[in-house]
């Protein structure tokens, strides 16, 4: 069996994507990553000042958002977040693209202009460049009737594969942010046993020099609550986004489906055996 042949039976051309892309969740990925790289910087380098400087919050907030922002393993935190945050924007947009796909081929309708800027960002090719939709086009005009149930099934199971897949950042966001969180607090923990020895040392229970003694103890304290509490508080809405994502990308996934049953069935067979219209 030759490359050839399987080009002859199938129509699948070579550098094609096939039923998964990985483009989906790799060209969102690194737009996101540098989003939220540009966020922080931004964060960083303008609003810490300016909050510094801001009279008009109160000291408890301006001083708990400057100590949150002035430590560097908040901001990495943060960067996390805000790139899960984007990524999971740009799904949702690309869920929006595989609705409106759905829409076009039983409307036969041309796409709104929206809809090039809307694939570029999500990853999602176009619906005539789309793995999945050729192949149910394909398949779906040379398969029996008794062969597109079976079909339908096939395509839904790429579907979700494909779905699960753009998943994995967000999971790993998930997993990944209490455990930076973690990490910040063996961190801080390490800094105050090294001030603590200070005190130990001093009999007077004074630092001998600058960020020793007891201010050493209690910098490395903060700094290790500081960045679970942020690591914790974080992954909550990640954990949310990510239930949202799941909830639409099965709602669009059953949509197809349903085209698929259409084209077996036709869309009005179910009602016309209901009510023995003719």
């Amino acid at each position: 069996m030759s490359i050839g042949f399987l080009n002859q039976t199938n129509g699948l051309e070579l550098g094609e994507t096939g039923l998964l892309s990985v483009r989906q969740f790799v060209q969102p990925m690194v737009l996101a990553v540098f989003v939220a790289a540009a966020l922080v910087l931004t964060i960083d380098h303008y609003y810490a000042a300016e909050l510094r400087a801001a009279a008009s919050l109160d000291d408890e907030v301006r001083g708990a958002l400057t100590r949150y922002l002035s430590n560097p393993f908040c901001l990495g935190i943060l960067a996390v977040f805000l790139a899960a945050a984007c990524y999971a924007t740009l799904q949702a947009v690309g869920l929006r693209v595989d609705t409106l796909h759905l829409r076009l081929l039983v409307d036969a309708n041309d796409p709104p202009g929206w809809h090039g800027l809307a694939c570029r960002l999500s990853g999602r090719a176009p619906l005539t460049m789309d793995g999945l939709f050729r192949a149910a086009l394909r398949w779906g005009a040379s398969a029996r009737e008794d062969q597109i149930a079976a079909l339908g099934d096939h395509l839904l199971l790429a579907r979700e594969s494909q779905y699960q897949q753009n998943l994995g950042p967000l999971h790993f966001a998930v997993w990944v942010l209490p455990l930076l969180g973690f990490i910040g607090t063996v961190i801080g923990i390490t800094a105050a046993i090294g001030g603590l020895k200070d005190v130990v040392v001093s009999p007077s229970g004074i630092a001998p020099t600058s960020g020793g003694g007891l201010a050493g103890v209690l910098a490395g304290l903060q700094y290790a609550f500081d960045t679970t509490f942020m690591g914790l508080v974080l992954v909550i809405p990640t954990m949310l986004m990510m239930l949202g994502l799941r909830a639409r990308a099965q709602v669009v996934a059953m949509l197809f489906h349903e085209a698929m049953l259409d084209a077996q069935y036709g869309a009005d067979s179910a009602y016309r055996s209901a009510h023995g219209s003719s």
